[in-house]
C-alpha cells in the first residue's frame, strides 16, 4: 500500500476546476471535486496501476483518468509514496517541464 500526497500544485488545479464549475453549479463543483479526490482510493492499493504519461516518457510519471480529468502523479516503487502533481482536463496536453517542477524536493 502506498502513501498518497497531494502536492500544492494539484490542489490549486482542483480549486481552479471547482471555481469554474461553480459558476454554473456549486453542487456539481462539489461532486466533481469528490470524484477527483477519489483517485486516491485507486492509488493507495495499486500505485503502479496508472498509465504512463505519453508526453513525459518516463515510467515514474503516471496518470489515472477520472473523466474528463487526468490525474498526473509521480511514483517510485522503492519509496512507496505517490505524489499527485497535477489535475488537467483530458483534452489538454501535459506540459512536462511544469509538472516535473511540482515534484517534492525540487
Amino acid at each position: 500500500m502506498a502513501e498518497v500526497i497531494w502536492m500544492p500544485g494539484a490542489l490549486e488545479d482542483i480549486d481552479a476546476i471547482a471555481s469554474y464549475i461553480a459558476l454554473d453549479s456549486t453542487v456539481r463543483a462539489r461532486q466533481q471535486v469528490l470524484r477527483i479526490l477519489s483517485a486516491e482510493e485507486l492509488l493507495v492499493p495499486y500505485p503502479g496501476g496508472g498509465h504512463m504519461v505519453p508526453e513525459m516518457r518516463s515510467r515514474v510519471y503516471r496518470e489515472v483518468i477520472i473523466p474528463p480529468y487526468r490525474i498526473i502523479y509521480h511514483y517510485v516503487p522503492k519509496g512507496g509514496v505517490v505524489s499527485i502533481l497535477a489535475v488537467i482536463h483530458s483534452k489538454q496536453q501535459v506540459r512536462s517541464r511544469a509538472v516535473r517542477k511540482r515534484r517534492p524536493g525540487l
